[in-house]
């Protein structure tokens, strides 16, 4: 059995503007998506610039007002003989020193 009609087979006008068509949407929809991610960076980038602006003005605030920084963060450790946590270096209420 010879297939004689090829036509099914062959381009026509048709098929060719339906695989540009779906060339074209697949193309926009890629940079649509390119371009919201580029923006959702942008607005996360400004969003920690609006923090860091916050926090210098939260300082300049503090030192014209007078009030001392905030004091530096100390590792605590574990007293073994009572469980309480004291500053390295210092000496707890039983006794131990840490």
């Amino acid at each position: 059995m010879v297939i004689t009609n090829l036509t099914m087979f062959g381009l026509s006008l048709t098929k060719i503007l339906f695989t540009v068509a779906l060339i074209a949407v697949a193309w926009l929809i890629f940079s649509r998506s390119q371009r919201d991610r580029e923006l959702s960076a942008r607005r996360r980038e400004s969003e920690s610039l609006k923090d860091r602006v916050e926090r210098v003005a939260r300082e300049a605030v503090r030192r014209r007002s007078g009030e001392p920084p905030a004091a530096p963060v100390e590792d605590l450790i574990e007293c073994p003989d009572c469980g309480r946590f004291i500053p390295h270096g210092t000496r707890c209420e039983c006794g131990w020193k840490g």
